[in-house]
């Protein structure tokens, strides 16, 4: 695609309506989709636990984020994928981080899946047969599929499931998905603790208090350069994901 085709693309995206957001971000993300697909592939080379889908979902939301804020001005009048390859590989770190945080990925869907979903179930305390077939037909989705999106976005924890449905209860998930939250956190802190003085301060700031330090103000605090503390903080971050996949907690 040429860059002037491009840039019309992405400011229709940012200053036009709904419908031209969409129009325009499928046309972006079609041109792009096989730079993007080989990018998420190169980058999942040694990370266990995550599949493809996953995380070309998080590049997806990276690449709308990167088209958002491009700036079509710029004087260097970089590309698109440049500025892209950045939200999408924040996207996909924080997925992760997520996932290692909490034990559980939650399933993302379109917005209008969840919105077709809530309006079948109205005021039933689950998803009928009849609508499970209409929603998975309507968006390519198994039935499994479609009662694990009501099940994370629309369900309560004291929900109760028919006994024929196919799917852990609420609360059973609810419990399996605290204890893995607790045995995830207990070994980061135990890994964190572990580390030579000055990492596991850095360590412990960046991933152990709810109000995080800023890389600046680490960097001051600890006599070290911005890039320094933030390579400090990459590479502990690797070591600890191939520590918990040792421990089979990813």
């Amino acid at each position: 695609m040429e860059q002037q085709t491009e840039n019309d693309l992405i400011q229709l995206y940012q200053t036009g309506n709904q419908v031209q957001q969409k129009i325009a971000s499928n046309k972006l993300w079609v041109v792009n989709f096989k730079w993007i697909e080989n990018y998420v592939k190169s980058w999942m080379k040694g990370k266990n636990g995550i599949t493809l889908d996953e995380l070309l979902n998080e590049a997806c939301i990276g690449f709308m984020q990167a088209i958002a804020t491009f700036d079509i001005n710029h004087k260097n009048k970089p590309r698109l994928i440049t500025h892209a390859a950045i939200w999408i590989r924040g996207s996909m770190i924080r997925n992760i981080r997520e996932y290692m945080n909490s034990g559980y990925t939650v399933p993302r869907c379109l917005t209008e899946t969840r919105d077709m979903i809530r309006e079948h179930r109205s005021d039933r305390m689950s998803l009928s047969k009849n609508s499970l077939s209409i929603i998975s037909q309507k968006y390519e989705l198994t039935e499994e599929r479609v009662k694990e999106l009501e099940l994370f976005f629309f369900i309560q924890k004291n929900t109760e499931l028919d006994n024929n449905d196919n799917i852990l209860s609420p609360t059973k998930k609810c419990i399996k998905q605290e204890e893995d939250e607790s045995k995830v956190k207990a070994f980061i802190v135990n890994f964190v603790k572990s580390q030579p003085e000055r990492l596991s301060n850095i360590l412990k700031c960046r991933w152990l208090i709810d109000k995080k330090y800023s890389y600046k103000k680490l960097a001051i605090d600890s006599n070290l350069s911005y890039e320094q503390v933030r390579q400090c903080e990459i590479k502990a971050y690797k070591k600890l994901i191939c520590a918990l996949e040792i421990e089979s907690l990813i």
